[in-house]
């Protein structure tokens, strides 16, 4: 997974994933970021992987970071939504 500055196009950062990603995101203070991918894992980078987060039993179908940063969500293709506490990341 590679990301972008989308003003300059330069590349910001590449990460590696045992999987294809189909949720990506920027925590709300821009200091982590997270991917969902097709494998049930939820994956938390800030420059290199801090977590992983795992409890789906398929993929996941949208994921997201609360507004206070301190939570993330998975919706998951098992009919499950999941809460992760991050508050320690």
């Amino acid at each position: 997974m590679r990301v972008w500055d989308a003003e300059t196009g330069a590349l910001l950062h590449t990460f590696e994933t045992p999987d294809e990603q189909n949720w990506t995101g920027y925590a709300p203070d821009g200091k982590t970021f997270a991917g969902a991918g097709w494998n049930g894992a939820i994956r938390i980078w800030g420059g290199a992987l801090l977590k992983t987060f795992e409890g789906h039993t398929g993929g996941m179908n949208s994921a997201g970071y609360a507004p206070d940063g301190k939570t993330f969500w998975s919706a998951g293709n098992d009919g499950t939504v999941l809460f992760w506490d991050i508050s320690d990341i």
